[in-house]
């Protein structure tokens, strides 16, 4: 086999979340809630059960992560944003959608040498722009905030020892 035209294409988490839950929705694996309220298939065969394993697994994960949350309309237009006022790479872009940094320092583990491409104001923008169309909730910045005190904790008990 030859490939004549190579084609890139980068995929947010929502992209694949949405051709994933198709893909459920068109096989009908999706699981019911039955009067018990406990969740039942539908009694169909799947046609590939590994594929339905994989896809249900990694939808799975991904509504963990609050994708659900996501528009496209919100997706695409912070890409656009991102793109036309920063120079970054298209793969930059797509972590930054992806992993919603918050802070100077999960930004600057995203984007290669940003404190060097970028000023501080610059980076703030990127930031402000990011909970502009993907507002953090307040559980998850606690929830931040309390994992980051348990580990000083353990670190503190661990020295005392």
């Amino acid at each position: 086999m030859k490939i004549e035209l190579e084609r890139e294409k980068l995929l947010s988490n929502f992209e694949v979340y949405q051709h994933l839950k198709q893909i459920q929705k068109d096989n009908n694996w999706d699981l019911k809630t039955n009067k018990d309220g406990k969740k039942d298939r539908k009694v169909r065969k799947a046609f590939n059960p590994d594929l339905e394993a994989i896809s249900r697994d990694i939808v799975s994960y991904l509504e963990k992560s609050n994708i659900q949350e996501q528009t496209e309309e919100n997706v695409s237009n912070c890409i656009t944003d991102l793109a036309s006022k920063f120079p970054l790479e298209k793969i930059e872009v797509l972590q930054v959608i992806n992993s919603k940094p918050r802070s100077f320092v999960s930004l600057y583990a995203v984007v290669e040498e940003c404190d060097q491409r970028f000023s501080e104001e610059q980076s703030q923008e990127i930031l402000d722009i990011v909970n502009q169309y993907f507002p953090s909730e307040q559980g998850e910045e606690e929830e931040g905030e309390e994992e980051e005190e348990g580990a000083v904790a353990e670190n503190e008990d661990v020295e005392m020892e």
